[in-house]
C-alpha cells in the first residue's frame, strides 16, 4: 500500500512519523512523493539510524573505548598491557551478550500450524514464523535434523490422524527440549481432494520422555528383528524369483546344467522364505491382529496336504506318517495356509528328532462342544517319556547328542502356540502327545471381533 497510495501534504506529515522504519524506507524509494513529504521523511532520518539493542550499543562503546588512543602516554609495556585488557573485556562482553541472546526463553509452550499436501508448515501462529516455515512433517528427524517420528510419517502417508507424536524443531532460541504434535488431515469438502494437516505442537510433560523411553527399551529389540526379517525377505525373494525364470527359460534356452542349479537355488531360497516366516511369526506381539479372512478348512484335508509335502523327509528317514481315518472331515475355522504352516513346521521338526523305523501316528477327534477339532499328535521316540518342560526348555548340549533336534522342537512348538494363540486355539501336552485344539468358525469370529 505505502507504494502506491497518495495522500494530502496534510496528511502526510500525520502518518510519516506514525510509521516504522521499514515503512519509512520504502516511502523513500518511491520517486512521486510530494515536496513536503520529502521534508517529513528527511526530518526522521536520524531516528530510523538510531540503534535501539542496548546491548549492540555496548559492544560498540567497548570497541569504540579499545580504538580510542589514550591522552596521556604510557610506558609501552604497560600500554600492551591495557590493549589487552581492553581487547579481553571487549570479548567477554561479546560473548554475554550472545548467550543473553541464546538463553533468552521466548515464552513459547504450544503453538498450532498448518501443512501443504507435502507435508511442509505454510502457516503458523503462536510462535516464529520464520524458524517453522517450510519444516516437513512427511520426513523423518535423522542426523540432528528437524522432523518427526517414523510413525508421524507413516500416519501422513496414510493419511491418518497424528497423536502425540514426537517432533524435533530447529536449534534456535526458545525451542530448546522435547515437543509433541497432534494433527489431523484435511480434505476438500467438494473433491475429497487431500489438502494437508492442521494441528497443535506442544512441550513434551515432565517425565513424559522417560515413559516412551521405557516402553521403547522394551520394543526396540522386536522391533530390530522384525527390521532384520523384513531386510531378508527382499533380496531372497528377488533370488527365487530369478532362479525360477532361469529355470523355466522365460531369460532364453538354459542347458539342463544350469536349469537344475537354478532349481536348487529356488528350493533352497523358499526353505529360506519359510524359516524368516516363522522368525515373522515368533516377533509378532501377543495381541497383534491376524487376517483370517473369514476362512474356514476341513482338517483332515490339511493334515493330509501336509503329511504328501513331509512324504519325502519322512523316507529319508524311514519314519512312518500315520492319520486315523475317523472324523477326517471335522471343519475349524481357520483359513486352511494358516493351519497348514504350523502343521508342517510341527510334523517335519517330529521327524527329524524321530529315530528311524519309528512311527508318528495322528488322530482327529471332536472339540467342545462340538465345535472345532481337537488334532493329536502322537510323539515319536526318542522324544516319548519326556515333560512339556524338558519339550519347551531343553538343554544345549547332552550325551545323546539330541540337543540340536530337541532345540528345534522346542523352537517350533513356540512357533506353533503363538499360531494357534492368534487364531484362538491352543497347543497342550498330555501325556506322549501334542494336541492342537483348532476352534470353531463360530469361535474363530468371535476371537476377530475381539482382537479386530
Amino acid at each position: 500500500m505505502l507504494r502506491s497510495v497518495s495522500l494530502p501534504d496534510a496528511d502526510w506529515t500525520i502518518v510519516i512519523p506514525a510509521l516504522g522504519p521499514s515503512g519509512r524506507a520504502t516511502l523513500r524509494a518511491r520517486d512521486d512523493l510530494s515536496a513536503a513529504a520529502r521534508r517529513a521523511l528527511d526530518a526522521m532520518g536520524p531516528s530510523d539510524m538510531r540503534l535501539t539493542d542496548t546491548s549492540v550499543v555496548a559492544e560498540v562503546a567497548v570497541a569504540k573505548e579499545i580504538e580510542e588512543p589514550q591522552d596521556q602516554p604510557a610506558p609501552e609495556s604497560d600500554q600492551i598491557r591495557e590493549l589487552v585488557r581492553r581487547i579481553d573485556a571487549f570479548r567477554e562482553s561479546r560473548e554475554s551478550v550472545a548467550a543473553r541472546r541464546v538463553d533468552e526463553p521466548l515464552g513459547i509452550h504450544a503453538f498450532q500450524f498448518t501443512t501443504g499436501p507435502d507435508g511442509a508448515i505454510n502457516w503458523v501462529a503462536g510462535a516464529p514464523r520464520g524458524a517453522l516455515i517450510g519444516l516437513d512433517i512427511a520426513t523423518p528427524a535423522s542426523g540432528g535434523l528437524s522432523g518427526p517420528d517414523a510413525g508421524a510419517v507413516g500416519a501422513f502417508r496414510h493419511r491418518g490422524q497424528i497423536h502425540d507424536a514426537r517432533i524435533v524443531l530447529p536449534p534456535l532460541p526458545g525451542f530448546a527440549g522435547s515437543w509433541r504434535f497432534s494433527a489431523i488431515p484435511m480434505f476438500d469438502p467438494t473433491s475429497g481432494r487431500f489438502e494437508g494437516y492442521r494441528g497443535t505442537v506442544r512441550r513434551a510433560a515432565p517425565g513424559e520422555d522417560a515413559r516412551i523411553a521405557v516402553v521403547e527399551a522394551a520394543i526396540d529389540r522386536g522391533d530390530a528383528m522384525r527390521q532384520l526379517v523384513h531386510e531378508l525377505r527382499t533380496p531372497l525373494n528377488a533370488i527365487s524369483g530369478f532362479a525360477q525364470m532361469i529355470e523355466a527359460q522365460m531369460m532364453g534356452p538354459a542347458s539342463d546344467r544350469y536349469r537344475n542349479i537354478a532349481d536348487r537355488i529356488a528350493s533352497d531360497a523358499a526353505a529360506s522364505l519359510a524359516m524368516i516366516d516363522s522368525l515373522d511369526l515368533a516377533l509378532a506381539p501377543h495381541d497383534a491382529p491376524v487376517d483370517n479372512n473369514g476362512g474356514k478348512c476341513t482338517i483332515g484335508e490339511v493334515a493330509s496336504a501336509a503329511i504328501g509335502d513331509l512324504a519325502g523327509a519322512a523316507s529319508e528317514r524311514d519314519v512312518e506318517i500315520d492319520l486315523a481315518r475317523e472324523n477326517r472331515d471335522a471343519v475349524v475355522g481357520i483359513a486352511a495356509d494358516m493351519a497348514h504352516r504350523p502343521l508342517v513346521r510341527l510334523v517335519s521338526v517330529l521327524i527329524q528328532a524321530a529315530d528311524p523305523g519309528s512311527k508318528i501316528a495322528m488322530a482327529i477327534g471332536e472339540g467342545q462342544q462340538g465345535q472345532g477339532a481337537v488334532l493329536a499328535i502322537a510323539l515319536p521316540m526318542p522324544l516319548a517319556g519326556l515333560s512339556s518342560d524338558a519339550l519347551r526348555d531343553p538343554p544345549h548340549e547332552d550325551e545323546s547328542g539330541a540337543a540340536p533336534a530337541r532345540l528345534a522342537l522346542a523352537f517350533v512348538l513356540r512357533l506353533v502356540d503363538r499360531a494357534l494363540d492368534q487364531v484362538g486355539g491352543t497347543l497342550m501336552m498330555v501325556e506322549d502327545k501334542l494336541i492342537l485344539r483348532l476352534p470353531g468358525d463360530t469361535a474363530a469370529r468371535r476371537v476377530d471381533q475381539t482382537i479386530g
